[in-house]
């Protein structure tokens, strides 16, 4: 969106994207004003097995990408070669940019900005310092759009998908950043709202009654809402990608999907594990024990990290809620938050993780007869005819091959 909006080669189609909207109808003076540079470093696959040669190879190629669209796009000439840094591409581009087009201004646009970090996050922070701080590659590929910035060649930035892990270990070579994951104006940027929920469902699912409807968007909202990201901004958004997987699926098949979860984002336990074992910290099964057992966890949220240090317990649960795995319940007496589990997806991406767990010590569960006990409780509440919201009222049991009602409480 940003591209169409600032691209001075989308100017003829701004009236047409934007016209009815209410950025169409009230433009500002940036608009179809830049020259779009964007880098996409999603499908970045790095393991803990990769060196720092093999992640500087992998980071140049998806800089040479960006760079090479960028030329073919605008008509810019610069050189480069295989074999140089991605800060020296990148610098390249900056100086031949300002003599062709010496009036002109580029936004940096930058997706999944530390993807790429994921894979090597796994027990000690070593390698990772030594990629985005000190004098890594990554660190000098963002100081080198800061130069840029200082040049009058870069006019804006915006990046997605950033850990305040990794900014801090660049804060020397990056630090023009302004990080608005908490800011309470952008709460809904990132999600989609109950009202915007419910109107997708009217408008892909028309057929439907109401009262399906609001079946369809109280399943949605069990499962995929609850992400809260301000203590200052009480609403809560949905989980977009799987809205859309949701509906994408109900629209072709004509009804909900077996799997609630995309495969897309599909429970990956190495990663939960990797974040809450960060340097070997022993707070992880304190946090984990809290959001699990007791539904909750009050504690201030660390807003940089300084992985040269040791990591704290708040440290734990900060990167857990940057990552997505918990999120703000409510506010305690009105001083400092608590956090919880956002919804039935997110629950699940850590019973499979402790499932994982279980196998390593070798206790096996069979998830079948789990599955199957759960139809079967299911059933039995239906045929009892007990609503769904006082199913914590009872105690059900799996006691062979059926379900027994032991005693309300």
């Amino acid at each position: 969106m940003l591209d169409y909006y600032y691209a001075i080669d989308h100017k003829e189609e701004f009236q047409k994207l934007f016209g009815d909207l209410y950025i169409g109808k009230n433009p500002t003076i940036n608009k179809n004003k830049y020259y779009i540079l964007k880098f996409d470093f999603s499908g970045m696959d790095t393991t803990s097995e990769d060196t720092i040669k093999d992640m500087e190879n992998k980071f140049r190629q998806k800089v040479i990408e960006g760079t090479q669209t960028f030329r073919e796009r605008y008509q810019i000439e610069f050189e480069y070669n295989e074999t140089m840094t991605p800060a020296a591409i990148i610098g390249n581009i900056f100086v031949a940019f300002k003599f062709q087009k010496p009036q002109q201004k580029i936004y940096v646009l930058i997706d999944e900005y530390d993807n790429f970090t994921n894979g090597i996050l796994k027990g000690n922070a070593e390698k990772f310092l030594n990629t985005v701080s000190g004098k890594g590659f990554v660190k000098a590929f963002y100081a080198r759009i800061k130069e840029g910035v200082g040049a009058g060649v870069v006019d804006r930035f915006f990046a997605t998908g950033i850990a305040p892990i990794t900014l801090d270990s660049m804060t020397t070579g990056f630090n023009i950043a302004t990080d608005i994951t908490r800011d309470p104006r952008f709460v809904s940027m990132i999600g989609l709202t109950k009202q915007e929920v419910q109107e997708i469902i009217k408008e892909v699912l028309p057929q439907k009654i109401e009262l399906e409807q609001e079946k369809i968007y109280e399943e949605m909202e069990i499962y995929y809402d609850g992400y809260r990201f301000s203590e200052l901004n009480e609403e809560k958004t949905f989980n977009t990608t799987l809205v859309m997987y949701y509906l994408n699926y109900y629209v072709s098949i004509g009804t909900r999907p077996a799997k609630m979860l995309d495969r897309n984002i599909d429970a990956n336990f190495e990663k939960l594990e990797s974040l809450i074992t960060l340097k070997n910290n022993p707070y992880s099964k304190e946090v984990l024990e809290a959001l699990i057992q007791n539904g909750e966890i009050a504690e201030e949220i660390t807003d940089k990290f300084n992985l040269a240090m040791d990591i704290t317990k708040k440290d734990v649960l900060s990167i857990l809620f940057y990552f997505g795995y918990c999120t703000i319940k409510e506010i305690k007496l009105g001083l400092r938050p608590s956090y919880r589990i956002p919804n039935y997806v997110m629950a699940g991406v850590y019973n499979e993780y402790f499932m994982q767990l279980l196998a390593r010590e070798g206790i096996k569960i069979d998830a079948t007869k789990v599955d199957e006990a759960i139809e079967q409780m299911h059933a039995y509440i239906e045929d009892k005819r007990l609503p769904q919201g006082d199913m914590k009222k009872f105690i059900v049991v799996y006691v062979g091959q059926k379900l027994e009602l032991l005693e309300e409480v």
